[in-house]
């Protein structure tokens, strides 16, 4: 996981375990939980009607 602070978001480049996808989520400023570093594993959740999905 890294993330990238983008002035009225944070950006967040995930790698899942299961597989060697790159996922990109947007985050709210306060959404980012504190004490977070780059490589740190987090659950991820999201809501389906939330999602984008680009093909590759």
């Amino acid at each position: 996981m890294d993330a990238i602070h983008q002035g009225d978001h944070w950006r967040l480049v995930v790698r899942l375990r299961c597989s060697d996808t790159t996922w990109f989520a947007k985050l709210a400023p306060g959404a980012l939980p504190r004490g977070v570093a780059p490589g740190q594993d987090l659950p991820l959740a999201f809501d389906r009607e939330h999602a984008w999905l680009f093909a590759a």
